[in-house]
C-alpha cells in the first residue's frame, strides 16, 4: 500500500509531494516493496530521480536481476534515462548480471555518453572477452576500436590487459595507456602490467554519534547499506595531531594496529599522517618514510601555507568491515554523498582518473592502501574537506616503508 500511494502521489504532484525521502525510507528495508517500487517507477516515470537511484541499492540481488531483465525486455517502452541508470548502477553493484546483455549494450551504445561506459564489462567471463577481443582485432573503425579498448580494460583480465598494452602501442588508440590502466586498478612496473591494489577490501565503520548533525554523512549514514556493514573485532584509531609545526601541523589520519590481512604492508603497525594544508593548497603529492614502528617522517622540504582552515580530525576508534562483493566497486560521483567511501584496500574510487604515485626512493609505482572522503568532523567544530570536497588517497611502498598521499576533487 505504501508503495502504490507513493507512486500515485508522486505522479500527481512530482517534487511538490511532501516528505519524499521520509516516505521512501518507510519501506526501504523491505526487499519486496523496494522491487515493487522500482518496477512501478520504471513504468510510470519519464526520467530518473535521486530516490530511484537510492532505492536500487536496497534491492535484493535476485530482484535486481529481475529488474535488469525487465529493463532490457521493455527498453523500447521505458524512458532511456531509466534504462541507463539501471545499467550504470548494476555495473557497479553486480556487473555479472549485465554480462548476458553486453552485445546489446555495445551495439545500442547504452551509457556510452557517460564516463562509465565500460563498467558492464567488469569481470566479464572469458567467452564474452573473446567476442569483444575479436571485434577489436577485426574492426577498421578507430572510434569503435577506442570504445572496445575501454570496454576490455574494464574486464580486469590480466592477459587481456597485456594484449591491450601491445595493441595500443601498435595502433595508438590512446596517448596515456597507463592512466587508463590505473583507472581500473592496474599500472605498469618494469614494463609489465600488474595490479596496484590490495586483495582485501574493508569499509571503515565509525561510532554512531561521531558525525556532525548537519553533515551529509550523518543524514545518510543510517540509510545506505555501506554504512551498516558487520564489523570485525579489531578497532583502529583515527584523528588528532602527530606533530605541531607552526601553521602547518602534521595531521594524524589513521593507525592500523594490527595491519589487517590482505593489505600490502609488512609492518605489524603503521601510522598514516599528512600535512593536509599543503595538499589542499595544491602542492601535489606528499611522501613520508616510516621507521620500524611505523612512525612517519616527512621526505623533502616543507612548503609555506597560507590558510589555517584545515583542522585536525576529531579522534575516534574505527572498526573495519569486510566489504561484500556488491560494494567492491564504488564511484565517487554516483555515490553522491550517500555511500560510505571510507575504504581500506581494494580499488580507489577515483574522481579525476587514475594517478598512482611513484615512490621517491625506490622509483617504483606504489600500492594503494586507503581513501578518505571529505566530511570528517574536525576539532574546531567543522568538517575536514579535501579540496572542494573530494577524497584523499594513500599509497605505500613496502620496499622502502614510504607512504604517499594525493587528493582529487571536482
Amino acid at each position: 500500500m505504501k508503495v502504490k500511494q507513493f507512486l500515485s502521489e508522486f505522479a500527481a504532484k512530482g517534487w511538490h509531494m511532501p516528505l519524499i525521502y521520509e516516505r521512501l525510507y518507510e519501506f526501504i528495508d523491505d526487499p519486496e516493496q523496494v522491487f515493487e517500487f522500482c518496477r512501478g517507477f520504471m513504468v510510470q516515470a519519464d526520467k530518473s530521480t535521486t530516490f530511484f537511484q537510492d532505492a536500487l541499492s536496497f534491492l535484493a540481488r535476485e530482484d535486481l536481476q529481475k529488474l535488469v531483465a525487465f529493463a532490457f525486455a521493455n527498453r523500447e517502452r521505458t524512458a532511456p534515462e531509466l534504462v541507463r541508470e539501471i545499467v550504470s548502477r548494476t555495473a557497479l553493484q553486480a556487473p555479472d548480471l549485465l554480462h548476458p546483455y553486453l552485445s546489446v549494450i555495445f551495439d545500442e551504445k547504452i551509457n556510452f555518453s557517460a564516463y562509465g561506459m565500460g563498467w558492464p564489462w567488469r569481470n566479464a567471463p572469458n567467452h564474452e572477452i573473446e567476442v569483444f577481443h575479436n571485434r577489436l582485432v577485426n574492426s577498421k573503425d578507430r572510434e569503435e576500436q577506442r570504445d572496445l579498448l575501454h570496454c576490455l580494460l574494464e574486464t580486469r583480465h590480466l592477459p587481456t590487459l597485456r594484449f591491450l598494452q601491445t595493441f595500443n602501442q601498435e595502433h595508438q588508440l590512446t596517448d596515456d595507456f597507463t592512466e587508463c590502466l590505473e583507472r581500473v586498478g592496474f599500472t605498469v612496473r618494469d614494463g609489465e602490467v600488474c595490479s596496484y591494489c590490495p586483495s582485501a577490501l574493508y569499509h571503515c565503520i565509525f561510532p554512531p554519534r561521531y558525525w556532525l548533525p548537519q553533515s551529509a554523512v550523518f543524514l545518510n549514514s543510517r540509510k545506505h547499506p555501506t554504512w551498516r556493514l558487520a564489523v570485525g573485532a579489531d578497532t583502529h584509531s583515527m584523528g588528532g595531531i602527530v606533530g605541531e609545526e607552526g601553521g602547518n601541523p602534521l595531521l594524524y589520519l589513521l593507525t592500523l594496529d594490527p595491519v589487517p590481512e590482505g593489505v600490502c604492508i609488512s609492518l605489524d603497525k603503521v601510522t598514516f599522517a599528512v600535512h593536509i594544508r599543503e595538499i589542499n593548497e595544491g602542492y601535489g603529492a606528499l611522501f613520508y618514510r616510516h621507521d620500524s614502528e611505523g612512525r612517519p617522517e616527512r621526505i623533502g622540504n616543507m612548503n609555506d601555507v597560507e590558510s589555517d582552515d584545515d583542522q585536525p580530525i576529531v579522534p575516534c576508534p574505527i572498526a573495519l568491515a569486510a566489504t561484500p562483493q556488491r560494494w567492491q566497486y564504488q564511484d565517487w560521483g554516483a555515490a553522491n554523498s550517500r555511500e560510505n567511501l571510507f575504504r581500506l584496500g581494494g580499488e580507489p574510487a577515483w574522481i579525476q582518473g587514475g594517478d598512482v604515485l611513484t615512490c621517491p626512493i625506490s622509483g617504483e609505482k606504489m600500492d594503494f592502501v586507503f581513501q578518505l572522503d571529505s566530511g570528517l568532523p574536525d576539532m574546531a567544530g567543522g568538517e575536514l574537506m579535501f579540496g572542494s570536497g573530494g577524497a584523499l588517497y594513500a599509497f605505500w611502498c613496502d620496499k622502502t616503508r614510504v607512504s604517499g598521499y594525493i587528493a582529487q576533487w571536482t
